[in-house]
């Protein structure tokens, strides 16, 4: 009996390692070379194999492992660029304010001065105060309005904590309310009693209490049936209320240490990214700006979350049919370095050395910059899982993981060197 179950161990250890040597074989044999990340290079040639990797997808997906690797910010604003230019992207949708990024970017008036103090103020300041955006935040994006095909920015972030909306979000919301026709919510004595509340729900004045959450979520879900009822319900706010809804329940279940309620945020991005596909930006492709978890697929697994359905927000879009086949997701791994936020002194990481036998020493040592497409690989081996060594993200970014990637992200752009953000100021 021992000598067969230790038999069964070496048929496991054996096939395990065939299948590693699988995927391995692969990424070293099927790495592209990228060789620049600066966003003024022209030459997009050594992207071409990014462009293959993405075909007919109609949405990106561009992540990051930490939100302060001003590295990565470099190759996504050349990524951005790339995909606007060449690949008809015409829509830039941050992981930040869908009240602030959609109504007061549409209200902003299209000029430098405008859209740069806007996208200074609105999108997360761990991208916009961060040295290594500038080029994109504050120059490119307003150049495209000078030209016949303007690069629109967007966000889906549940999240208020933008300057539009701390400025604008309740008083806009009364004028909405109060225009005539509108049904009257004030005849259920709410109106005056979920207004104030909703200071708490700009950031950063999270609600200090479960008791506060609990009166916004039900006021809110009160509200958003009511208005709903109106033959002249702007879709948009309807979008927006929903989004406040699932925002406190995250931050209900924070306050609670709910660990099984953690996905709500990254459920209702996934809803806002369908809405603004299917409705405001009908037609058009869109590239998502956004942490490397929130992209992630099957991420139920890779984050040890207690049900299946405690997902990232990759994972709801995959199993969305009208998205399956539709977008792209990229991931980022780095070999060495440090990664800085600008807006936390204490958000310093230093990078783990990468294992051994990894997919970051798998890839070419002449190599500073690389891509792998994952979902080639799949293609090739639809029922493959196997699981190798590389940085992805998860709770601990920047840190070696053993999970099945390919399943996790479609594609991987590799950085040898990575290094942190320096601050720069609104002048």
């Amino acid at each position: 009996m021992i000598n067969f179950l230790f038999s069964l161990v070496l048929l496991f250890l054996s096939i395990t390692i065939q299948a590693q040597e699988l995927i391995k074989n692969y990424v070293k044999n099927n790495t592209a070379q990228i060789l620049t990340i600066e966003p003024d290079s022209a030459d997009y040639s050594d992207l071409k194999s990014i462009g293959d990797a993405i075909g007919d997808a109609k949405i990106v997906m561009l992540g990051e492992q930490y939100h302060g690797d001003a590295t990565t910010f470099l190759a996504k604003s050349r990524l951005v660029k790339y995909l606007h230019e060449k690949k008809g992207f015409n829509v830039l949708a941050f992981e930040s304010d869908f009240y602030a990024l959609n109504e007061g970017w549409d209200k902003l008036p299209k000029t430098k001065k405008d859209i740069d103090s806007f996208m200074y103020k609105n999108p997360f300041p761990i991208w916009s105060y961060c040295n290594t955006c500038s080029n994109l935040f504050y120059d490119y994006v307003a150049k495209t309005f000078e030209t016949t095909n303007p690069l629109q920015v967007t966000g889906f972030d549940c999240q208020l904590h933008g300057d539009y909306s701390r400025k604008n979000f309740i008083n806009n919301l009364k004028l909405y309310i109060n225009k005539p026709g509108f049904v009257d919510y004030t005849i259920n004595n709410q109106l005056e009693f979920v207004l104030p509340l909703f200071d708490s729900m700009v950031m950063p004045n999270y609600p200090k209490s479960i008791l506060t959450c609990d009166k916004l979520i039900n006021n809110l879900k009160l509200f958003y049936n009511q208005i709903s009822l109106n033959a002249n319900t702007d879709k948009f706010w309807l979008q927006v209320i929903k989004s406040l809804i699932a925002y406190e329940i995250q931050m209900k279940a924070e306050l609670e240490k709910a660990t099984n309620l953690y996905h709500i945020r990254d459920m209702q991005m996934a809803d806002n990214i369908d809405w603004l596909y299917k409705n405001k930006y009908h037609g058009e492709k869109i590239i998502v700006w956004a942490a490397s978890a929130h992209i992630s697929k099957n991420s139920a697994d890779i984050f040890n979350f207690s049900t299946a359905d405690n997902n990232m927000m990759g994972s709801y879009m995959d199993r969305n049919p009208d998205f399956k086949d539709k977008f792209y997701s990229i991931g980022f791994t780095s070999y060495r370095g440090y990664s800085q936020w600008t807006t936390l002194a204490e958000r310093y990481m230093k990078l783990q050395k990468p294992n051994k036998n990894s997919f970051e020493n798998w890839i070419n040592k002449k190599y500073n910059y690389a891509f792998v497409d994952f979902k080639k690989f799949k293609e090739i081996n639809p029922s493959s899982m196997e699981a190798f060594s590389m940085k992805g993200s998860t709770y601990k970014p920047h840190y070696n993981y053993t999970f099945s990637w390919a399943n996790v992200f479609d594609g991987i752009f590799f950085i040898r060197e990575m290094y942190g953000c320096k601050n720069i100021n609104e002048k």
